[in-house]
């Protein structure tokens, strides 16, 4: 059985709609003198006016007549009838019969492009289509890249660089890819069973929390690295975490707390993809507790027995500890390798017992090479960091941070707002050119906004409808306004119609009589296209009966509930031109709330869409920042160090909406996504440079910087370039979402990872957080020792006991404090009125005023 369009139409007064504007112009063009002349917006044809505008497209007028000449776009809609499951199924067949055709159809004279129900689903659908395979290639890559950042190299002079397989972590690397995938899987798995829906922007989840939980695998093998190879397997393990606790504490609760506070959101896809990713977290990170821990205890166990990493059931023998031993020579073959495999039978029997000797006491050198952690991080502790505490570096760095500040304001300046339609499209969709010809020709001039009048009142009252017509005068001729000739309004219609009709103008009509007259109007078949504009009111006439039962033989019109008439606008090609028109137009609207006007456009809710961003943002940025604080507050030993994490959080994110905006991409649900993500990860990459600088048990701040960085720069970028390379691979979708949510993700890597290393840093050793600290504790004890010696004088055995401890600095050496003690006990043996008030019993005042210059 054979459907066409005529069985699937959406019908209206029996009829379909067949786009009448077609050969209404063809013959006005072909015959101007009997139907009249083709103007533009409106036109007459046989004493009707027709509105042009969102049928044709790029129009050219004579700019004498005003008469079109030649116009480059035509708009034709065919409407289905979707009204039960029978309509639908056939429906979606004939569509999809459609742009099959359409897809084929090549001619030279006309190119179409189209879009139709289902366009949207279909296409956002192939997101997750060209995920699939990108997924494989993303372990792949993580895998390799971790696994090359676990193996450990040994550099000797005048020898190739070999590998350390008893301290190498190849296999910790790989299980840590494995268990975040398997938190990943997880999460969504609970989720399904729960029923949380999956949309396509989740999609882009897994490669963002596979990278990004990969860092904390890192973080655990390096502290174990920096652990005593001779101290026991539970100390080390013990002490490892101990280091890692707090770091890897801070990146999961920050990650978890950012994307919790962004399911406060008002777009459900963004708090759809902060569900899956919070659950995620939370799973990731139970794995890495439990089977990766495990995994890290396995580990440790098998290098105090020094057997290899790959093949445990072999040892290994570190030949230049060996042959410091009172053991035989070790044969040239040997020499050649790093490493040698032995299993209890080997000719080198006695060079693993020598081992187990170096281990116990190991020399100076091997205690650096187990203690200082591998060549990058003495690299990051003894070269870069001294290089970075230079003066001239420090200048250098000041000056770069200050030109990254002007620069991301710049940025921000020109912010754009909104995810405009087309960018939910792939990039080889068949609907990107239909978007693109309706924004440059159609939406340019001619589109219409839906005005609806819910409470309007007596339309017979000559001085109501002339307040509605300046209600309609103030839409149509605002600044995006076409004018009287965008217009397309039943009432002017009706009293055109009227001295055509019966030789009366509208004042010259009572209430009945108007409303009577409106219901001729209604009837006729050139205007009965407005029948679906105007809500009437009946009065049933009882006047019959059937069945001993009154019915009602004719229905009588009292009066107008509801009406709509059509503003044709102009200037609505883009997301800036689309909030103008929209805020206007409300605007308007609510300046008449006696009529509760409604205005109404396809594109409405994308425009609310856009309008609703950069609040949702700004209180997305706030309360992140409000629970990072708060989290680095409980975590980082130093108040002072929240307030630098706190700058840097708002530094990070400053530079990514800045640096976003020049990468040309807009403020939307996407570029929301990744700047909550960055709200933790601002504090992921600050926080542990600043809780590493805050333990440091060094007195200069020069050292706490080598201690931090030379602890936790090769991790961080692990990190970061672990998370770049997860997402690099969705580079080549041709997605702008997937494209989007890449670039987004890069510039917050770049950027955090440039502040925890770099900037961060010489802002710590500039501010000299420890000096600050110390003045603040010694102010304080300062304070106690004036404060115990009044309540002494006061009431005897009263202690002052203060909770400032500087543990890890002798701030009461410092010269400051017992000078200012001493010149306080002076200051009060030279009072005359110091006896005098010890025998009355009064405290003596201490006045600031006679403090010494130097000490005020």
């Amino acid at each position: 059985m054979r459907y066409n369009y005529m069985d699937l139409c959406l019908k209206a007064n029996r009829f379909c709609y067949n786009n009448p504007q077609v050969p209404i112009v063809s013959q006005m063009f072909a015959q101007p003198a009997p139907f009249g002349n083709l103007s533009y917006p409106r036109a007459t044809f046989a004493n009707t006016r027709i509105y042009l505008g969102l049928t044709l497209g790029g129009t050219v007028l004579d700019p004498f007549s005003g008469q079109i000449v030649s116009s480059k776009a035509w708009f034709l809609i065919y409407q289905l009838r979707f009204q039960n499951a029978t309509d639908n199924r056939f429906g979606e067949l004939w569509e999809r019969k459609l742009e099959q055709v359409l897809k084929a159809y090549n001619d030279g004279l006309l190119r179409v492009s189209f879009f139709h129900s289902h366009t949207l689903d279909e296409e956002l659908s192939k997101n997750g289509d060209y995920l699939a395979p990108k997924m494989i290639v993303m372990f792949i890559a993580l895998t390799i890249f971790a696994t090359f950042c676990t193996i450990t190299f040994v550099w000797e002079k005048g020898r190739m660089p070999t590998i350390d397989w008893t301290r190498s972590t190849p296999l910790l690397a790989i299980a840590g890819v494995i268990g975040a995938g398997m938190g990943v899987v997880s999460a969504i798995g609970l989720l399904s069973l729960a029923g949380v829906p999956f949309c396509e922007v989740i999609g882009v989840m897994p490669f963002l929390v596979i990278s990004v939980r990969l860092d904390n695998t890192f973080l655990m093998v390096s502290s174990l690295f920096h652990t005593r190879r001779t101290a026991p397997v539970v100390e080390r393990i013990a002490e490892a975490m101990s280091d890692a606790a707090v770091s890897i504490t801070i990146t999961v609760l920050t990650d978890i707390l950012s994307f919790g506070v962004g399911y406060f959101t008002s777009f459900p896809a963004v708090q759809l993809f902060c569900i899956y990713t919070c659950v995620a977290m939370m799973t990731t990170f139970i794995y890495q507790l439990t089977f990766l821990l495990g995994l890290l205890v396995l580990h440790a166990r098998n290098e105090a027995k020094g057997r290899h990493v790959l093949v445990p059931c072999l040892k290994t023998v570190r030949f230049k500890e060996a042959a410091k031993c009172d053991t035989p020579p070790i044969p040239q073959t040997a020499r050649q390798n790093s490493f040698k495999f032995t299993d209890g039978t080997d000719e080198l029997t006695g060079n693993r017992h020598c081992l187990q000797a170096a281990l116990d006491e190991p020399t100076a050198a091997f205690k650096a090479d187990t203690q200082e952690g591998t060549w990058v991080s003495r690299f990051f502790r003894n070269h870069f960091a001294p290089f970075l505490m230079k003066p001239w570096t420090k200048l250098m760095v000041v000056l770069l941070y200050v030109l990254y500040l002007g620069t991301s304001l710049y940025g921000c300046l020109g912010l754009r707002e909104g995810l405009e339609p087309v960018n939910l499209l792939v990039s080889d969709s068949y609907a990107i050119p239909f978007y693109r010809d309706l924004g440059k020709y159609f939406w340019e001039v001619g589109v219409q906004v839906q005005v609806t009048f819910n409470r309007p009142g007596n339309l017979s009252d000559a001085a109501n409808r002339r307040r509605i017509y300046e209600v309609v005068r103030k839409f149509s001729n605002g600044p995006h306004g076409m004018g009287d000739g965008g217009l397309e309004f039943w009432l002017q219609e009706f009293e055109h119609f009227l001295p055509r009709y019966n030789g009366l103008q509208v004042d010259d009509l009572d209430e009945s009589r108007f409303y009577e007259n409106l219901q001729a109007f209604l009837s006729f078949t050139e205007f009965s296209r407005f029948s679906a504009d105007v809500v009437l009111e009946y009065v049933p006439e009882m006047s019959a009966e059937r069945n001993g039962n009154k019915v009602s033989r004719n229905s009588l019109v009292r009066g107008v509930s509801a009406f709509r008439l059509m503003v044709g606008i102009k200037d609505f090609a883009n997301a800036i031109e689309q909030t103008e028109v929209t805020t206007a137009f409300r605007d308007t609207a609510a300046l008449y709330p006696q009529y509760n006007i409604t205005t109404f456009h396809y594109m409405w809710p994308f425009v609310d869409q856009y309008m609703q961003i950069l609040p949702n943002v700004l209180q997305e940025v706030y309360s992140g920042m409000a629970c990072m604080v708060l989290i680095a507050l409980l975590l980082i030993p130093q108040p002072l160090c929240s307030v630098w994490v706190t700058l840097m959080i708002a530094s990070i994110d400053l530079g990514v909406v800045g640096y976003m905006t020049l990468w040309n991409l807009p403020m939307d649900c996407i570029s929301m996504i990744t700047l909550i993500m960055s709200i933790g990860f601002s504090v992921d990459f600050s926080a542990h440079i600043a809780y590493a600088y805050t333990v440091s048990e060094d007195e200069n701040a020069v050292d706490r910087i080598r201690f931090a960085l030379g602890s936790l720069a090769w991790p961080i970028i692990q990190g970061g370039l672990a998370t770049v390379l997860g997402v690099l691979v969705l580079a080549s979708v041709n997605s702008y979402m997937v494209n989007a949510f890449f670039k987004t993700v890069l510039l917050v890597i770049i950027v955090g990872v440039s502040h925890g290393i770099i900037f961060l840093p010489v802002l710590l050793s500039i501010a000299n957080l420890q000096a600050l600290r110390t003045l603040y504790c010694e102010t304080l004890s300062f304070a106690r020792s004036v404060f115990e010696h009044s309540c002494k004088m006061k009431a005897k055995g009263i202690q002052f006991r203060s909770a400032c401890s500087c543990p890890t600095h002798r701030s009461l050496s410092r010269p400051i404090f017992p000078k200012l003690n001493e010149w306080y006990k002076q200051h009060l043996r030279r009072s005359k009125s110091y006896q005098h008030d010890q025998q009355n019993g009064k405290p003596t005042v201490f006045s600031i005023e006679s403090l010494p210059n130097v000490y005020r």
